[in-house]
């Protein structure tokens, strides 16, 4: 444990709790909240989170204990949202794609996790977003279908939820057809424009009556 002696609140909503060694700690209040509970300190953490006052605190010495990991822990959740902040700005991300990236990058698992919990709660995270984005992109030159999109997201460990509404805002309608276009252009090359090319769309997630539909069009 180590002593507190200021808590302070920063313009930026960044808080910054010094300690007794002269080490200071600097993160947002919901992530000292957080790992103040996850230590067991509740009435520390309520301190933090229920906000300070204008010139902060400073207490008594030996007044306010806090494990020096606690502290750690929320300045590497500000550290992990940063990263993921970072990842957002250059394209979409999928949580798990996301966590994957940070974890891999020797970020703490705990830091990676409530720092995308804050990311998704204010929807600069979102899973449906990112499968959106995703099928927009494949199926304009690949080989795609409703059941082949579905299994590659979720190898990517898009939530289920979210793969089926993505699903159903962008690949209906026209979309869909022009996808089934696309994919039967691109098959065409390989199987021909017979049997064999009706059951690659087939796997693909498309229906016979759409198939037949589109070969109508296409007479």
């Amino acid at each position: 444990m180590v002593c507190i002696v200021s808590i302070k609140e920063g313009a930026n909503g960044i808080v910054s709790i010094g300690t007794a060694t002269g080490s200071l700690f600097r993160s947002r209040s919901e992530y000292f909240r957080l790992a103040f509970q996850a230590s067991g300190l509740t009435e520390l953490a309520e301190l933090v989170s229920a906000g300070l006052p204008a010139g902060g605190l400073t207490p008594r010495p030996g007044q306010i204990e806090a494990p020096e990991d606690g502290l750690e822990g929320a300045v590497n959740a500000l550290g992990a949202e940063r990263a993921a902040c970072a990842l957002l700005a250059r394209a979409e991300q999928c949580r798990s794609g996301l966590n994957l990236k940070l974890v891999r990058r020797k970020l703490d698992a705990w830091a990676v996790q409530v720092a995308l919990d804050r990311l998704e709660a204010l929807g600069l995270l979102d899973d449906s977003r990112y499968a959106a984005a995703w099928i927009r992109q494949r199926v304009r030159r690949h080989a795609e279908g409703p059941r082949s999109l579905q299994a590659a997201l979720g190898r990517r460990g898009v939530a289920a939820i979210a793969v089926r509404q993505a699903l159903a805002e962008n690949l209906a309608g026209s979309a869909r057809r022009q996808a089934l276009q696309v994919a039967a252009a691109i098959l065409g090359r390989k199987h021909g424009n017979g049997v064999a090319l009706d059951f690659r769309l087939r796997g693909l997630g498309y229906s016979g009556s759409e198939i037949a539909a589109w070969r109508e069009e296409s007479a």
